[in-house]
């Protein structure tokens, strides 16, 4: 694995092996290290890893020092996991209150929003405090209504990936901010390239993130937009840190998922190559969406 893990030019592959090696004796530092030093999709999972040996410690004071330095770090994903490592009684006589603080001022909102609320979360909890409801992120990427009749002729994305293609069907009328949004990243070629950075399967396929980690987002969030609709096989969602914090990433749901219903921002359906979406791995791209504007007919497994 050791080997392996110099080797792999796959970064997905690369951050499974940290994962494996890190539960190794006397590796602990030395993930730590590649934390750091790495990539922020190897840094992800190598952060995941040590927020579960976290939990499972009896001597959480041991893992104090790589905390703080994590803590420290750049990387949205490695701040992040830091925070909710954090959040054990263990560590409050041992990392300062301001510390934490410091770190939830230095960040830049709102691209950095869902480290901030997990810092927020961290910094209730130091104070003895209830973790919810948060503060919620102000968006500032309004609708332009001077340009929603330009949705009207708009039927959906063909998208082509690794796998093959797919077409999903966009619902303007539902979530005009979002579809106009999405449409504006694919003009502008941001998807073209994108990985498939989250697939857990009988749930969703995930993509957008600028990392390629799912921590991610762009300079910008958009209004939440909470609808009737109903998350089935096929649905397209926007992810989400909460209320007011979508922005680039969008996931696809194998089956019929009812506990997302009014939760997250439903903007398209897959209608056209569910098939491929079922063969998405991690690791898998985006090659390029195009935007379709004549309607196409469902496949007949639409409704499956």
């Amino acid at each position: 694995a050791g080997q392996r893990y110099k080797s792999t030019t796959n970064l997905y592959e690369k951050g499974m092996l940290l994962q494996l090696l890190g539960w190794q004796d006397g590796k602990k530092e030395w993930m730590v290290n590649e934390i750091l030093k790495n990539d922020s999709i190897v840094a992800s999972y190598g952060m995941e890893t040590l927020v579960e040996m976290i939990a499972q410690s009896t001597h959480k004071a041991f893992f104090a020092p790589f905390l703080f330095e994590t803590l420290q770090s750049g990387r949205d994903a490695v701040i992040s996991l830091s925070a909710i490592g954090l959040r054990d009684s263990a560590f409050i006589p041992l990392i300062s209150l301001s510390s934490i603080e410091n770190k939830q001022k230095s960040l830049e909102l709102p691209r950095q929003s869902e480290a901030y609320l997990e810092l927020e979360k961290t910094i209730r909890f130091y104070k003895g405090e209830p973790l919810f409801p948060l503060p919620e992120m102000k968006y500032n990427h309004p609708i332009d209504i001077s340009r929603l009749p330009e949705l009207d002729s708009l039927k959906g994305f063909q998208v082509k990936t690794t796998q093959g293609d797919f077409f999903m069907e966009v619902y303007p009328g539902d979530a005009p901010g979002t579809v106009q949004t999405i449409k504006d990243l694919v003009d502008q070629g941001y998807y073209d390239g994108k990985l498939f950075h989250r697939v857990v399967p009988n749930f969703v396929a995930q993509t957008g993130c600028p990392q390629g980690d799912g921590w991610g987002s762009l300079d910008f969030n958009i209004r939440s937009e909470f609808s009737q609709l109903r998350y089935y096989r096929g649905s397209v969602g926007m992810a989400s840190a909460g209320k007011d914090t979508e922005s680039c990433q969008w996931f696809i749901s194998h089956t019929p998922t009812p506990h997302l219903n009014g939760r997250y921002t439903l903007f398209a359906r897959v209608t056209n190559g569910m098939d491929v979406v079922d063969r998405l791995e991690i690791g898998d791209r985006i090659v390029t969406m195009i935007p379709v504007y004549e309607a196409r007919p469902a496949e007949d497994s639409f409704f499956d």
